[in-house]
């Protein structure tokens, strides 16, 4: 059978142009900037030219990655890599959706994508297999979390799958979260602009230009909104904007990889994948939801219900779970996250421990100054035979042990004690402390307002993934992020707060 001359040997096209180099092909291969060896895992995640065969060999689209910084070989295969022969076999035996079909693209879907990233059909639905077949195991992972951690119901069964549509918007997200960046070129629910119709003119890929910054998020304006008026941010010893609108076009996460806004926004925007960094530098954190970025950052707040050990009669259950999530344990044993939640609430210096030294010290001043006093440790125990105290005794308890070397001091555990009877008096309703912010956010991307549950779900899961973001608890590349990544704070995390405690303590005499 005479073979078609539409199809294009790419093995014997890349020994041709192989003869004409004089350097090793493997050293001019375009090198990805974040894929290291613990890392490699990634690129099964990452979209591929088709191919029959599978793993390490396939060939990633790198569609942010302009031609120039290509190998002669993979600009060939931008050009070829749609009409090989298994490209073409496999297209051919893709299963197109009826209509009510789940996870699978309707022919017309296919023929728009291929037009608008100008890109061969084959293309479009051996990536579209590709991510149906990644997107069970994701989703997966999310029902765990949801079902062990949160204790919450199994809601999104309502709909396991995705129609054509919904394919498609996935597709348009999947090929354009690249290797190193996240720059999406092609975007359907975007409202047409000067950028996107020079995009549209482009294509997937592009020969000269690289990612650039076009979109931002600007502030709302509200006087009652939480990202342009972080509620005592004038507190903290070094100031630092909860939400940078300046940088707002894009955001390096820490193991360098780079997203840019793919719509203009507000602060006030619903649908949204964001970022949070904590101010340390080392850790940060993606999320999704339909609501916007101020109301999403105000359940953050329950955090800080954990950092004060506050109202712990009162948040038994949830208190439980911020004690499973890295997020929130990161927090509560973060010094530079700390030292802002202690700027603006002094009165829980108490909860950090000393040295033993300083400890010791202080703890025989203090006894001596009291000598001639009744005991107030025998003072305080009496005292417990109420139900109150009883409350307060209870309370004492949950207190974490201080790593070693450090301790509290009699003073310290008198200021504890004097914390919680407080705590006891105050109306039911009244924080016990003042809110601030300890994270920095950041949206990454815009999603169209009829975003699914599980569509959005699977867009986060790939930001995760290829920002290997350490806080999260879903961890698709080894399952347990404590195995992957560590504990979410150093053993020692009240090293860095002494001299705080000294400021503190010199303030209290």
């Amino acid at each position: 059978m005479a073979q078609s001359p539409s199809v294009i040997h790419l093995d014997r096209a890349e020994k041709a142009v192989s003869l004409l180099l004089s350097t090793d092909q493997n050293q001019q291969r375009y090198r990805p900037k974040t894929i290291r060896p613990c890392n490699e895992v990634r690129q099964n995640y990452l979209p591929t030219f088709p191919s029959i065969s599978y793993g390490p060999h396939n060939y990633l689209l790198l569609a942010n990655v302009p031609g120039i910084h290509l190998s002669p070989l993979e600009k060939l295969r931008r050009v070829h890599g749609a009409n090989t022969d298994d490209a073409i076999s496999l297209m051919k035996s893709y299963r197109y959706s009826g209509g009510h079909e789940g996870f699978h693209l309707s022919e017309q879907h296919i023929t728009d994508l291929a037009e608008r990233f100008q890109i061969g059909e084959s293309i479009i639905t051996f990536n579209a297999e590709r991510i149906r077949s990644l997107s069970a195991s994701l989703f997966a992972l999310h029902e765990e979390f949801r079902v062990t951690v949160l204790k919450r119901p199994n809601v999104a069964l309502a709909e396991p799958t995705l129609n054509s549509k919904q394919m498609a918007i996935l597709l348009e997200f999947y090929l354009q979260i690249d290797v190193d960046t996240f720059y999406m070129k092609v975007c359907s629910f975007r409202e047409p602009d000067f950028w996107s119709n020079m995009n549209n003119s482009e294509g997937l890929f592009s020969e000269y230009k690289g990612p650039e910054a076009r979109y931002m998020v600007e502030p709302c304006g509200s006087l009652f909104c939480t990202c342009c008026h972080p509620p005592n941010s004038w507190r903290k010893t070094r100031p630092w904007p909860v939400v940078d609108f300046a940088s707002s076009s894009s955001h390096q996460f820490v193991n360098g990889y780079t997203t840019y806004l793919n719509c203009s926004a507000t602060c006030m925007t619903s649908n949204i994948v964001y970022a949070m960094t904590c101010p340390c530098g080392h850790y940060d954190y993606i999320e999704s939801t339909k609501e916007t970025l101020s109301e999403a950052l105000a359940c953050t707040y329950l955090m800080q219900h954990f950092l004060s050990l506050a109202q712990y009669e009162r948040l038994v259950q949830k208190k439980e779970i911020a004690g499973q999530m890295r997020l929130y344990r990161h927090s509560a044993r973060c010094p530079v996250a700390l030292r802002v939640f202690l700027d603006c609430n002094p009165a829980h210096w108490c909860f950090v421990p000393m040295t033993w030294h300083d400890s010791a010290t202080e703890s025989i001043r203090v006894l001596a100054q009291r000598s001639n006093e009744r005991d107030p440790e025998i003072a305080n125990i009496v005292r417990m035979g109420a139900i109150n105290d009883r409350t307060v005794a209870r309370q004492l308890d949950s207190v974490p042990i201080p790593p070693a070397p450090y301790a509290f001091s009699y003073r310290q555990r008198q200021q504890q004690r004097e914390f919680f009877e407080r705590l006891a008096t105050l109306p039911l309703g009244r924080s016990p402390y003042s809110t601030i912010d300890l994270y920095q956010a950041k949206i990454i991307a815009v999603l169209p307002n009829d975003c699914s549950l599980l569509l959005r779900y699977l867009i986060e899961t790939l930001f995760i993934i290829h920002c290997e973001t350490k806080l999260n608890m879903i961890c698709p590349l080894g399952g347990d992020p404590e195995r992957r990544y560590g504990p979410p704070f150093e053993p020692i995390w009240c090293d860095n707060l002494h001299n705080g405690i000294q400021n503190a303590t010199a303030e209290d005499h």
